[in-house]
């Protein structure tokens, strides 16, 4: 899930020289966490890295977008 944040930070920040727009909704599926929210709660480590991505990937594509751009801006991504 962790290079599936990054994917997303490349993807919003070179969305636009990209062939065809990708959509926040496309962004939306890079992020969306293979584990239930029970998997992550027994999770042995890096619990609380994937509950936190898992939070993301249930917003809705438009927030999960900006948050993702505002994240990546606060931890110089982009």
């Amino acid at each position: 899930m962790k290079e599936a944040f990054y994917i997303a930070v490349g993807i919003i920040k070179h969305r636009d020289e990209m062939n065809g727009r990708v959509s926040d909704e496309q962004v939306k599926q890079v992020m969306e966490h293979p584990a239930t929210l029970l998997q992550i709660i027994n999770f042995n480590h890096y619990r609380c890295l994937n509950l936190f991505l898992f939070l993301l990937s249930i917003l809705p594509s438009v927030i999960l977008v900006r948050l993702i751009g505002l994240i990546a801006q606060r931890k110089q991504l982009m």
